[in-house]
């Protein structure tokens, strides 16, 4: 596909994913850091749900568009 070196060298599980986030919001002292490393976690999230659902519609058009 051309994304040699793009993709990460292997993946993690969601609970892999989870306990990652976990330990990464103890180590924070303050409550705004912890929010705050929570909030760019939501970003990130939602960025990758928008990328997720532009794929799928261009996908979908280009298996459902007429060819002429």
């Amino acid at each position: 596909m051309g994304i040699h070196g793009l993709m990460p060298p292997r993946f993690k599980t969601q609970e892999e994913q989870l306990e990652l986030c976990k330990t990464s919001v103890e180590r924070y002292q303050e409550d705004l850091n912890k929010y705050l490393y929570l909030v760019e976690l939501q970003v990130i999230v939602t960025r990758l749900c928008v990328l997720r659902y532009g794929i799928y519609v261009m996908y979908y058009q280009s298996r459902h568009t007429p060819h002429r």
